[in-house]
């Protein structure tokens, strides 16, 4: 967060993470902000949510995940699938 509001401080940043992740924001706050961060995991738990999580309820132009991130959920499966 604190890299996009050095490089590119026009952008409205909010991050989006934590057990009341869901009290804090609504889909039409979401839509105000022009980059949400938020993990890996809270896009894939908001995912198979019931109903849907808020972040699957707003149009987005651009999802970005680093490529650190899908290697880590990369390896997590692979761990996961030698445990089982």
């Amino acid at each position: 967060m604190d890299e996009v509001r050095e490089k590119a401080p026009q952008l409205r940043v909010a991050l989006y993470h934590g057990p009341n992740r869901s009290r804090d924001f609504t889909p039409a706050l979401l839509a105000c902000y022009d980059v949400i961060v938020t993990t890996y995991w809270v896009l894939a738990s908001e995912f198979g949510a019931s109903p849907q999580g808020l972040l699957y309820r707003v149009r987005w132009h651009r999802c970005a995940l680093p490529l650190s991130s899908l290697q880590f959920v990369r390896m997590t499966f692979l761990l996961l699938l030698l445990l089982l």
